[in-house]
């Protein structure tokens, strides 16, 4: 049998809060993203990206918030794309990174992607090929985004 408790309407009010923003896959986040914020985020994070030395072309899909968009408009050149294509409508040149999701907290972040080169996943598998990079990022006291964690996974 279950148990229920009632919940004074402040904490009702911020877990629904935060329930929503945790249930958007293009936008989870715990504070307001502000666009020179998300710029020094995503900076920081091209760099593991781009640590071969050339630079990548982002590729953006229309759902993602306007100040992620924004953001990487003003950071590297930008492919838009309509809707959120995944697996069997995936594909990538090579130096293309889809950026995926961009999570922004008070102390903490986390931006995921795809890199190219990326195709379609044969008829017998679920997804395409590419590199999928997990980057989280921790706030400096001086203000800067240092990474503090990466992960790559290839297929």
């Amino acid at each position: 049998m279950h148990e229920f408790r009632r919940l004074p309407l402040p904490t009702l009010i911020a877990v629904a809060a935060l329930a929503a923003g945790c249930a958007s896959s293009t936008s989870p986040m715990l504070h307001k993203m502000t666009v020179p914020e998300t710029i020094r985020v995503l900076d920081a994070a091209l760099a593991a990206v781009e640590s071969g030395g050339d630079r990548v072309t982002l590729v953006l899909s229309s759902d993602l918030l306007p100040e992620i968009q924004q953001a990487a408009a003003g950071l590297r050149p930008v492919i838009k794309i309509a809707g959120e294509p995944r697996g069997r409508d995936l594909t990538l040149k090579a130096k293309q990174f889809r950026l995926e999701q961009v999570r922004v907290g008070s102390a903490a972040a986390t931006v995921v992607g795809v890199l190219g080169p990326a195709e379609p996943p044969a008829p017998n598998q679920t997804s395409g090929c590419g590199s999928t990079y997990t980057i989280d990022l921790a706030l400096q006291p001086d203000a800067t985004w240092s990474m503090t964690g990466f992960m790559v996974t290839h297929c």
